[in-house]
């Protein structure tokens, strides 16, 4: 690794991987078995425009079963791991980092063979670390123990994901957050959360990236 240069952490879900269609097909065939009414497609667009707890709130989830719910959808989703594409233009900006020799690593909800499971069907070995399997509001605590393991400052971190619940989790343990516009939330919704970086689009990843470390505008080197 390049120690004049950040670790960069990524999210998997709506990040890395375009999962959202998969992701609305689940919800409604977990409907039955969770006892909530199966809902349009125009509800499920909505979903965007809302975090992870009020999504499962408007589908009248109760607070005990939340848990169970994301752990089922979490099974499902890695049930079709074969379906799973990447989002358009991510492959070549993370092998066009791997070569600028970032630390890279996935932070995730999801779990870890099902990362690794996908990475590998589309050639993807450019990831140093993987710390996956987390709950709803474990991501904090795994950004945490990616701070501990890998002995690194908060200002050398950028966390690169798609929901509010990511930008909390990075403001939480410190970190540098970086919100992609192509994943689950509306990019409106990070308005209050000030992030570091917006990415319009997968090549603008290490193209801002680049700039800050050419003008050393934001991370100090490694001791």
């Amino acid at each position: 690794m390049d120690k004049t240069k950040p670790c960069l952490c990524f999210d998997f879900d709506g990040t890395i991987v375009d999962s959202f269609e998969i992701f609305a097909e689940k919800i409604q065939f977990l409907a039955a078995e969770f006892g909530y009414r199966a809902i349009s497609q125009d509800e499920i667009k909505r979903l965007r425009e809302k975090d992870a707890m009020e999504a499962f709130k408007s589908l009248n989830i109760p607070p005990n079963k939340v848990g169970l719910f994301f752990e089922r959808m979490r099974q499902e989703v890695g049930n079709e791991v074969m379906r799973l594409v990447p989002a358009r233009g991510i492959a070549e900006a993370l092998k066009s980092l791997h070569k600028e020799g970032y630390l890279m690593g996935i932070v995730s909800s999801n779990s870890e063979e099902t990362v690794k499971a996908f990475l590998s069907s589309h050639r993807l070995k450019v990831f140093d670390f993987f710390c996956c399997g987390y709950g709803l509001s474990g991501k904090a605590d795994a950004l945490g123990r990616v701070l501990r393991d890998r002995h690194l400052k908060p200002q050398n971190v950028v966390y690169i994901a798609d929901e509010v619940r990511d930008a909390e989790a990075a403001r939480q343990v410190g970190i540098r957050f970086g919100v992609v516009s192509w994943g689950f939330s509306a990019i409106e919704r990070f308005d209050a959360y000030s992030p570091d970086y917006v990415f319009e689009k997968p090549a603008d990843i290490p193209l801002m990236l680049r700039r800050a470390n050419k003008e050393a505008l934001a991370f100090p080197e490694l001791a």
